[in-house]
């Protein structure tokens, strides 16, 4: 089985519990049962209550009883086939009934004492075991001895004349409540006392009542989890000795070791190791159901080698290990099997005997296939009751009985064909891989929304001529399509079937070029190949579970597909409203030139292309084919369906429009809006300034006032040797007294001017420091 992962709901006394995920490779009736316990109760231990098991079939409202690990596999893979993800199972614990009062406390029945004992008659076989001693009492099994170490009051161990010597771990069964008196000791022998075909449950004395019994058997049942070891242990009970050698075969190709069976019937059952010397060994036996079994003594220790060709990895075994993977696929060659065999169990086997498992394998796959054939009569009868106006054909061999063909189709498959898909139907046949073989052919139509449409399907003896005119005879007669309508067929042209097509639709068209009339893009069959490889799991079995799994296949796809219609916006379908859109966004850089008529051109990046919209054609074919508009198509519908350009507009004649008078208002143009009163004003640059000489915030080179040092730049360098020029020439062209005398009278407007050309060109940097920093200054003050 595959691995899909399910929710668990239980439901239990009207209270859903979620048991988390779980897959179908990781599930048991102890694992559920264990989850639950912990859920509720927090406890790591297995319940040890008998519980009754059902499941919810959410596609039939039914309520399955689940009995067995197999149910729980069976259930899974239910559940996988109709693609359910939750699982809910409903769990009740069975009450205990105890049985009727036991015979001791009738009158009618005598009180036994230890006087009593000696009246048991014990047959050869026990006396030999006991041995003759009153006095001394020896417990242990038929074949083994103890050693003494579990002595108690009253027992002692005397020596073995058996063929094994090793101790053997000896426990008394079950006991009864605790009882007075000489019952304590009576309850010594219970389970030894033997009938003359020396089995360990005697009728001769008194029977176990069944309220005992049931207490033995649940005491300490056989329980496996999923992927942990086989572990074996005194008392431990188990549902058959069917059971029982089953779980010691595995248990041997486990630990590699061989069996010998000492003791093997239907009552008591001792296996030990073949190997000369080893101590393992197990004994059980009967417990007085007839079924149960219970085990006595076992010692687990092994002292031999591990064995890798194990003799116990027999063909049956083998066979019973991978039925289901060769039912899934019956051509799987020997040595898979041998890599599976050594992977999974550390087993190694002849290539014989991996072809004999094989072939039994497939005998018990041929016996469901054959009893298939027996029910598909009554399969057909029942599509016809259910689904009323479906068809299901069955042909027969010439003047036999022997199946040959069979042709399935519902009728809401044919009603939604005519009412909502495109004429273009996709056919093809895939093998089958059961040991019948055969083919199964299909047709597959593409519904508005371009999702598959599972059609018609028909099982026959392979694909020839005769096949695909049988299957498309009763296609057409059960279609019952209208002649005058068209119809195209995509099939792979192979094996008969374009003669078939020919023969019984003459009028359809095969799609190997582009037909105008179909209205469907689709140049492949990959529809068909689509389907076929949904089947891909189930093509090894048998023909009934094919199709009822392409029945439930079919019912839910349909289902789904209702839904998701009902939910659409648009009477379009989804896909082709897409295909719409993107060849609207397409359109757009188009440039229509209109010729009339409704016939465009559209000039593209690479070369133009026509479109005439009455006639529903483009030049680059795709709306002919598709049914769906192109970008081009588009860019001429908006044109002709939306505003046109002003060089197509008619002349009206009607009174004319002038233009309002000009306003224009004296002084120059404001670029800045008023304001109205409180409203605030613009927001000033954000930001500081910072001084290139100093490094300092707040004002910037030009009104520093920190001291410049001399030579310091290149530019107070230069200044510097201006400033004594300038000196030098002042001294030789004005007398002392006009320089003492323009020093002390402050100067005019007319003079400032002079000294400010005077500077810009060889001037004394000092004075133009100064008149910067008073135009600095005087500049903040009016912003100010």
């Amino acid at each position: 089985m595959g691995l899909d992962i399910f929710d668990i709901y239980v439901t239990i006394d009207t209270e859903v519990v979620e048991l988390g995920t779980c897959d179908a490779d990781h599930i048991s009736m102890i694992v559920l049962l264990h989850a639950l316990s912990e859920k509720q109760t927090g406890s790591d231990q297995v319940p040890e209550d008998d519980y009754s098991v059902w499941v919810y079939l959410p596609w039939s409202s039914e309520k399955k009883e689940v009995c067995s690990d197999n149910d729980i596999l069976d259930v899974f893979r239910l559940f996988t086939e109709h693609k359910q993800t939750q699982i809910m199972f409903e769990i009740e614990k069975r009450p205990y009934i105890p049985a009727p009062a036991d015979l001791e406390a009738s009158s009618n029945t005598p009180s036994r004492f230890m006087g009593d004992i000696p009246d048991v008659a014990f047959s050869a076989f026990e006396q030999d075991l006991f041995g003759n001693n009153e006095d001394q009492v020896r417990l242990g099994d038929d074949y083994g001895d103890d050693s003494g170490d579990d002595e108690s009051p009253g027992m002692r161990a005397g020596d073995d004349s058996g063929d094994y010597g090793n101790a053997l771990a000896v426990v008394p069964e079950v006991p009864e409540e605790v009882c007075e008196g000489t019952d304590d000791f009576e309850d010594l022998f219970e389970g030894y006392q033997s009938k003359t075909d020396d089995e360990y449950c005697s009728d001769e004395g008194e029977e176990i009542s069944d309220d005992k019994l049931a207490r033995v058997v649940k005491s300490n049942p056989f329980k496996q989890l999923v992927g942990c070891p086989i572990r074996f242990e005194v008392g431990q009970t188990h549902d058959s000795v069917y059971t029982l050698r089953s779980l010691l075969t595995d248990f041997a190709i486990q630990e590699g070791f061989n069996l010998n069976k000492v003791k093997n019937d239907k009552n008591r059952l001792t296996w030990a190791c073949m190997a000369k010397g080893c101590p393992w060994r197990i004994h059980a036996s009967n417990v007085g159901d007839d079924t149960t079994m219970q085990v006595k003594t076992y010692k687990s220790e092994h002292t031999c080698h591990r064995i890798y060709k194990s003799k116990e990895a027999r063909s049956k075994w083998i066979a019973g290990k991978f039925q289901t993977l060769v039912k899934s696929n019956p051509g799987i060659q020997a040595s898979v099997l041998s890599d599976l065999l050594r992977d999974q169990f550390n087993v190694t086997v002849d290539t014989q005997r991996l072809y004999k498992a094989k072939r039994r394998a497939i005998e018990v796959l041929l016996k469901e296939h054959e009893e298939c054939f027996k029910h598909l009569r009554a399969y057909a009868v029942m599509v016809q009751q259910c689904n009323p106006g479906s068809a299901a054909y069955i042909h027969l061999l010439d003047k036999t009985s022997t199946f040959e063909r069979m042709f399935v189709s519902f009728d809401a498959q044919r009603k939604g064909f005519l009412e909502g898909c495109r004429p273009f139907i996709g056919i093809d046949g895939c093998h089958l891989k059961g040991p019948y073989g055969g083919v199964l052919l299909s047709a597959i139509a593409l519904d508005a929304n371009s999702g598959l449409y599972p059609l018609a399907y028909c099982i026959c003896e392979g694909e020839t001529f005769l096949s695909w005119s049988w299957f498309l005879r009763h296609l057409r007669i059960f279609l019952r399509y209208p002649d005058e309508k068209p119809i195209c067929f995509m099939s792979d042209k192979q094996k008969g079937v374009i003669g078939a097509l020919k023969m019984q639709w003459p009028r359809a068209s095969i799609r190997h070029a582009f037909d105008a009339s179909i209205k469907c893009e689709s140049v492949t069959n990959n529809m068909s190949e689509a389907f076929n490889s949904m089947l891909k799991d189930f093509r090894p079995r048998t023909y009934l579970q094919l199709m009822e799994f392409i029945r439930r296949l079919v019912m839910t796809r349909f289902q789904l597909r209702k839904e998701e219609c009902n939910k659409w916006t648009t009477d379009i379908p989804p896909s082709v409203n897409k295909k719409i859109l993107e060849n609207s966004k397409e359109s757009r850089i188009l440039r229509t030139l209109h010729s009339g008529g409704g016939k465009y051109e559209m000039l593209g990046v690479g070369r133009a292309y026509t479109a005439n919209l009455p006639e529903k054609t483009c030049e680059c074919g795709q709306w002919q084919v598709s049914g769906v508009p192109c970008s081009h198509a588009l860019a001429g519908i908006r044109h002709h369906f939306g505003v046109h350009d002003l060089c197509i507009w008619a002349d009206l004649d009607t009174a004319r429009v002038d233009a309002p008078p000009l306003k224009r208002l004296p002084g120059r143009p404001k670029l800045v809006r008023k304001r109205e009163l409180g409203e605030k004003l613009k927001a000033a640059k954000t930001g500081t300034v910072v001084c290139g000489n100093c490094k300092l915030p707040g004002h910037n080179s030009r009104s520093c006032k920190s001291e410049k040092t001399s030579g310091t730049t290149k530019k107070n360098k230069v200044s510097n040797t201006t400033e004594a020029d300038v000196s030098v020439s002042s001294s030789q062209t004005q007398p002392a007294a006009t320089s003492s005398q323009s020093q002390s009278q402050p100067p005019t407007k007319r003079q400032r001017a002079r000294k400010g050309k005077a500077a810009v060109g060889s001037s004394q940097p000092t004075e133009v420091l100064t008149q910067t920093q008073e135009k600095s200054q005087l500049t903040q003050d009016l912003n100010c």
